[in-house]
């Protein structure tokens, strides 16, 4: 790395490699990378939510409240009035009745936000840490307890989509599910056998762990969509068959941090300190505009699956020599804090 982009110190560096691996998931995802798309939906969200109750630190009231602002209220909405800034000049070219709608209209799913884009995912983790701040509250601090009423609230939400709900404003309904993926990060970080068996096994066992994870998910999120007809896809509330969607995404996350934990790269840690820029604009913004110069220069219009995957590889490297810089000149600026970095 060059000292441009600065690693920071003193976090804890498998959590880091997973958010790494995590964003690199989420753009193969996007750009529908052949054959691994499917499979990157069974757990790449859950992942997030995981790791994000791995960090989870139990506050006041006020410090609670105030950080979430800070890291997810606020980044939501400049981040997200950024995005609708480029639609609006989009507009401009392609009609009021642009890809998503009018100005208006935009800016009115902005406000409601239920499953709007790439920035979902701060709604819902605003909503998510709220949740799990309650339940803590409620269960009094008791993991036991607090891991019950999640789990509650979880079926609630699963029992929401079952009956065809649609998603609710700032996902909330999302929300009910992702806060169960948050309890058992926050669960496993204060587990000590758990981060043992986990974390601090041979590389024989770890290998052995990672191989077991990865069969189950596959063979469960095989056999969700041989039931149910869909995988899982969060961000609009689609779950297929809930029990085999929990496990296959539990299996699957479990096994990006088991190989996480052994595979210390430096740009992997880098992508996992600076995720939330990459996460936010990489979809709706880089991908629209490369999709519309593609098809301007005449490039990729073929649908065999060289082209596809050479495609996808182009795309993904030019997200990223772009975004990484407009990561590093916004957390330079005055104004960083607003977008989270």
């Amino acid at each position: 790395m060059s000292q441009f982009f600065k690693i920071k110190e003193n976090r804890i560096e498998w959590i880091d490699v997973s958010r790494g691996i995590g964003i690199i998931f989420v753009i193969l995802g996007h750009l529908r990378f052949p054959y691994l798309t499917t499979w990157i939906y069974t757990f790449h969200m859950p992942l997030f939510f995981f790791l994000s109750g791995c960090v989870y630190k139990r506050r006041s009231f006020k410090e609670f409240i105030l950080k979430n602002i800070k890291s997810c209220f606020i980044p939501y909405w400049t981040l997200g009035v950024v995005i609708w800034g480029f639609y609006v000049i989009v507009n401009l070219f392609v009609g009021e009745k642009g890809l998503y709608g009018s100005n208006l209209e935009m800016l009115w799913n902005l406000v409601k936000q239920q499953g709007y884009w790439t920035i979902w995912f701060l709604a819902c983790l605003f909503i998510s840490q709220i949740l799990f701040f309650v339940i803590d509250r409620l269960s009094n601090d008791k993991d036991y307890l607090g891991l019950l009423l999640s789990s509650v609230v979880c079926i609630a939400g699963f029992v929401y989509y079952r009956f065809g709900g649609h998603v609710l404003p700032w996902n909330i309904d999302i929300a009910c599910i992702a806060q169960f993926f948050m309890r058992l990060g926050y669960l496993f970080m204060n587990c000590k056998k758990c981060k043992e068996f986990m974390l601090e096994c041979s590389n024989v066992k770890c290998l052995i762990i990672s191989a077991t994870c990865l069969l189950i998910n596959v063979a469960t999120g095989f056999l969700c969509i041989r039931l149910s007809g869909h995988s899982l896809d969060m961000s609009i509330g689609m779950y297929g068959n809930e029990m085999l969607t929990v496990i296959s995404a539990i299996s699957g996350l479990l096994f990006v941090i088991s190989v996480a934990n052994r595979f210390h790269w430096s740009p992997l840690v880098y992508l996992g300190q600076n995720t939330l820029i990459i996460f936010a604009w990489h979809s709706r913004i880089i991908i629209v505009l490369m999709n519309y110069s593609y098809k301007a220069l005449g490039l990729f219009q073929n649908d065999d699956l060289i082209s596809q995957i050479v495609q996808c590889s182009i795309s993904f490297v030019i997200i990223l020599i772009v975004l990484i810089p407009i990561t590093e000149l916004i957390k330079k600026s005055k104004l960083h804090k607003w977008f989270g970095v």
